[in-house]
């Protein structure tokens, strides 16, 4: 006895199995077929004796294990997984609707095209050179001046600032001419007459006069 498991929606014809499995030729009361699965159930799920909800145990049953598929497989059709690991490369020549992440590596594809930025292409108002961005912007003409809106009240005075260092002093200048000589100031008043001085010493005699003619 053995399995072939065909898409009889893309292969009507049943010519390439998905999978299949070796032909078993002993007889026994229980047969199991393992697909590559299987080693995702625990131990729990597994039983030595007769069950409908536990999967027979290899003591229990003869077990046959499924290959993998086949190196190519063409699917023009639906097909819907939960998870699916590649060991190499996946063509898809159609669409592809992706509702949850696509993590490559450790990389969520979904998340990165979210938070990439929306292409821009030149246009209109929009030139695109050297990889430089440059808009420009018809701003129309311009309005009417608007009132002289009423002046503020003043201020308050800003506290003094420090005195500035004296500068150094400049060198002096040339002389300049003399000027004319001003009108003679008003005589002063006589000073009051001073105290008499001490009497100086007696002057020596003079000479004798010459004497006088007789008289007649």
């Amino acid at each position: 006895m053995a399995i072939e498991l065909y898409n009889i929606d893309n292969d009507p014809d049943l010519e390439t199995p998905l999978a299949s499995t070796n032909v078993i030729t002993t007889a026994e009361d229980v047969y199991r077929y393992d697909f590559p699965a299987i080693d995702t159930y625990p131990t729990g799920d597994f039983s030595d004796t007769n069950s409908i909800t536990q999967i027979a145990s290899e003591t229990r049953a003869l077990k046959e294990v499924v290959s993998e598929f086949a190196d190519s497989a063409n699917i023009t059709g639906g097909l819907k997984v939960d998870t699916i690991t590649t060991t190499g490369n996946v063509d898809i020549s159609g669409n592809a609707s992706i509702t949850g992440d696509l993590v490559i590596g450790t990389t969520n594809v979904i998340t990165e095209l979210g938070n990439k930025q929306h292409e821009l292409t030149a246009g209109n108002n929009i030139t695109i050179v050297d990889n430089v961005i440059s808009l420009s912007v018809d701003q129309g003409s311009q309005g009417i001046q608007g009132e002289t809106g009423a002046d503020g009240a003043d201020g308050a005075d800003g506290a003094d600032g420090a005195d500035g260092v004296d500068g150094a002093d400049g060198a002096t200048g040339p002389q300049g001419e003399t000027g004319a000589d001003g009108v003679d100031g008003v005589d002063g008043v006589d000073g009051a007459t001073g105290p008499q001085g001490i009497q100086g010493e007696t002057g020596a005699d003079g000479a004798d006069g010459v004497d006088g003619a007789d008289g007649a």
